[in-house]
């Protein structure tokens, strides 16, 4: 979870139903949107989720999520519906559970926490990754 405090919405992720939700402070649902596993509700072609997990808002307003069995690391506009994906497998990105920014400095900052198998135990690795774009 994660809340925007300039526009007063917090967004919840649920990996178990592929998909994202929205409220106001008073807890009303504004909006949900992934990929869901039954068949309902919205979908930005970029933003195609399977497993969401991480939650963070950019400085832009805009929010940025980990999808873990995707490998991808999202950011969607969700004043103009539109979704971008900044980090991928390409990009040494592994399973990524837990997602924040840092745009200090005016550097565009991912960091992206995996989670590692080890023998059966869960390990976690902490990666970060500048960004070029201003996208988010």
């Amino acid at each position: 979870m994660t809340y925007d405090p300039t526009y007063d919405v917090a967004a919840v992720s649920d990996g178990e139903q592929g998909l994202v939700f929205l409220y106001d402070v008073s807890g009303n649902l504004l909006t949900k949107f992934g990929a869901p596993r039954n068949g309902t509700g919205n979908r930005l072609s970029a933003g195609h989720l399977v497993y969401p997990s991480g939650l963070s808002w950019s400085s832009h307003g805009r929010l940025v999520v980990a999808d873990e069995v995707q490998k991808k690391v999202v950011v969607f506009d969700l004043r103009n519906l539109t979704a971008e994906t900044l980090l991928s497998a390409d990009d040494g990105l592994n399973r990524p559970v837990a997602v924040a920014t840092d745009f200090r400095d005016s550097r565009n900052r991912i960091y992206a926490a995996e989670e590692v198998y080890d023998f059966e135990v869960n390990k976690f690795c902490l990666k970060m990754f500048e960004q070029r774009s201003t996208a988010y």
